[in-house]
């Protein structure tokens, strides 16, 4: 990989202008009901893979692991929104900002995790859980179990979760 020589950057004589960075909201928000489906856009929580030490999916996907310094994940969207959302880099659509986010952060696998409560009508439903678009590589687990793999560009999944989901208490 080439990497462009930081003397070659375009300068700029301007002080440099900070984008504004508007840190997310750290609260955990439920899965919202829409008719007979769950959606899960909010509550996610990220973390980069490295920075856990033997944790592996079986481990994380299970009720009450700690998140607490994990970010607030921005879902849908990727990795890098999460992080611009909260704070680690700036927008890359403002200024030059682009030129200080790092290439590496691609390189690296990431955690998402969920903890939510299936309504007590949906007992004795068939449960699917669908992924709109994974980039590009996914395992999915589910309260300790794994549920399979997702590979590709923006593919989605479905899971029959049947099995693994408890109705009212807590899933992960």
């Amino acid at each position: 990989m080439k990497v462009q020589p930081v003397d070659t950057f375009p300068q700029s004589r301007a002080p440099q202008a900070a984008s504004p960075v508007q840190k997310k909201s750290t609260e955990v928000t439920a899965p919202q009901l829409r008719g007979n489906d769950l959606i899960f856009n909010g509550g996610w929580r990220m973390i980069e893979a490295p920075r856990l030490k033997a944790a592996d999916g079986a481990n994380l996907s299970q009720a009450g692991f700690n998140t607490q310094d994990w970010y607030n994940a921005t879902v849908p969207g990727t990795i890098l929104t999460t992080l611009i959302d909260n704070g680690i880099y700036p927008d890359p659509y403002y200024g030059l900002n682009n030129l200080s986010i790092p290439e590496s952060i691609n390189k690296q696998d990431y955690w998402y995790r969920e903890e939510f409560t299936v309504p007590k009508s949906f007992i004795g439903r068939e449960l699917w859980l669908n992924f709109n678009g994974i980039n590009y590589y996914a395992e999915v687990w589910l309260n300790g179990k794994y549920l399979g793999h997702i590979t590709g560009a923006f593919i989605r999944g479905q899971f029959n979760v049947t099995r693994y989901i408890s109705p009212n208490s807590t899933n992960v």
